[in-house]
């Protein structure tokens, strides 16, 4: 498996993107789950929320046939839902698909500046 760094606070996402969809985004790979949310200009509550300063951050996963659905709390906003989506994950490169092999696995959280693509800072 190919090993990639972590974008760092106020550094961009993607570097090859300057700017992102406003979108949510997740990523499967055996190790791990990372959500991506990138809105335009992050808002400092966005933020606290997205660095577990406002409360903690909750998740679950429903799995049905063909459907894998990232369910996420954030502080304490309401509960946003995001599908899996094979065809958007590379099958060979950066990021290849797989189920974390563990029960408990980490969940990367990154909240990006759509306009910009550089990764939030914290408030």
């Amino acid at each position: 498996m190919a090993m990639t760094l972590r974008p760092a606070l106020g550094q961009h996402y993607d570097p090859l993107r300057p700017q992102l969809p406003e979108a949510m985004s997740w990523r499967l790979s055996p190790s791990d789950v990372e959500l991506l949310i990138s809105v335009p200009d992050p808002t400092p509550e966005e933020a606290a929320a997205t660095y577990g300063l406002s409360g903690r951050a909750r998740f679950a996963f429903i799995e049905r046939p063909n459907v894998l659905v990232l369910c996420h709390r954030l502080g304490t906003g309401g509960w946003g839902l995001q599908p899996w989506q094979a065809i958007r994950q590379d099958e060979v490169g950066t990021y290849p698909p797989g189920l974390p092999a563990d029960e408990r696995f980490a969940i990367n959280i990154y909240l990006a500046d759509s306009c910009t693509g550089r990764v939030a800072p914290m408030p």
